[in-house]
């Protein structure tokens, strides 16, 4: 076979090159859930570090009640 003969295979389209973020299980994926505030508690909430700490709040709090249950085996 000559080199006028080899063909490269066609490149492939933008979305089907694999490229970018990776899809997240469903298990994973946030769902947005709204909340409603007066404007002196959403200060409150920015300052306590918004986000971030409501995450961190919601899942210590959570381990602290899994911890409580009573298990059954009494």
């Amino acid at each position: 076979m000559t080199d006028a003969q080899e063909t490269k295979p066609a490149p492939l389209p933008p979305g089907q090159r694999g490229q970018g973020r990776k899809p997240l299980p469903e298990a994973d994926k946030a769902k947005s859930h709204g909340v409603r505030l007066t404007p002196a508690r959403i200060e409150k909430f920015k300052a306590l570090g918004g986000n971030k700490w409501l995450s961190q709040a919601v899942d210590r709090d959570y381990k602290k009640l899994e911890k409580e249950k009573p298990t059954g085996n009494e």
